[in-house]
């Protein structure tokens, strides 16, 4: 065994490929991309599964990393969401994500039809509720955040302004009740009177350019999507909206992600029920 030599260039987390050219040449062989997955879960030095820390790790011929402490041996993906699972949308959440702020649009949408014949406080049998803010940019739209919820009671709707829109923040919505108690919240709440789902898309358009991709997306791509797990979808469709003029820094995003979470199996993520 020899001890690994210092990283080479592209150096992971600083520097990452702008288009499908510079991807080829950072990665052009599997070695170079355990190097570069290394460098990011490692990027202060290397420390083993038993917690012995070193400024570098030794090296089998297998490739595999050696604690030079303990000789034991860990590959770059173990015990990161990579091991074990191809479902990565569980790591397109950063925890420590920004809120949004200065002005949003907020409103709700049935996935996977239009709300039409709706009566009894906004229920629409066999889909999916889902409340969305997005981020007011001139005529276009900003980041975005997509929640399901159970039900468009105050509860639901204002906790999701809470839990994603800084206080202080303008704040566009419909004149649904479940709104109403956003001005007593510290925000600056302008509802405005709607009468049909229509004029929703006239009064608050961003939100609902964003319900269309979201849908669209959904249609195209995955051709339909159980409510049990759509939550994970929407994480998904939110990260690639947020990320839609950055492709390549998205990647390096997802990565760095990734390598900082701890893996799921099948049975575990089949068994998770949305929660919103």
């Amino acid at each position: 065994m020899v001890e690994t030599p210092p990283p080479s260039q592209p150096r992971a987390g600083l520097d990452y490929p702008r288009n499908l050219i510079e991807f080829g040449e950072f990665f052009p062989d599997e070695k170079a991309c355990v190097a570069y997955l290394e460098h990011l879960r490692w990027a202060d030095g290397f420390i083993c599964p038993s917690g012995h820390v070193a400024a570098a790790a030794w090296r089998t011929e297998r490739g595999l990393s050696v604690c030079p402490t303990c000789r034991r041996q860990v590959s770059a993906t173990a015990g990161t969401i990579f091991e074990g699972t191809r479902k990565l949308r569980r790591a397109m959440v950063r925890p420590d994500r920004e809120l949004l702020h200065n002005e949003v649009e907020a409103d709700e949408a049935y996935v996977g039809g239009r709300e039409e014949g709706l009566s009894g406080g906004r229920r629409l049998e066999g889909k999916a509720l889902v409340v969305g803010a997005v981020e007011v940019r001139g005529r276009g739209c900003g980041r975005t955040r997509l929640r399901v919820v159970p039900d468009a009671s105050a509860r639901s709707l204002s906790g999701f302004i809470r839990a994603n829109v800084e206080p202080n923040t303008i704040v566009w919505t419909d004149g649904w009740q479940g709104y109403a108690s956003l001005a007593g919240m510290g925000y600056r709440h302008r509802p405005r009177s709607q009468r049909t789902p229509e004029q929703a898309v006239i009064l608050l358009p961003r939100i609902h350019q964003v319900f269309g991709n979201l849908q669209t997306w959904l249609r195209g791509t995955h051709h339909g999507v159980s409510t049990k797990h759509l939550q994970a979808y929407l994480d998904e469709f939110t990260f690639r909206f947020n990320r839609r003029r950055t492709p390549m820094a998205a990647f390096q995003t997802l990565l760095g992600l990734g390598g900082q979470q701890s893996p799921t199996t099948y049975k575990e993520w089949y068994a998770v029920e949305s929660t919103g």
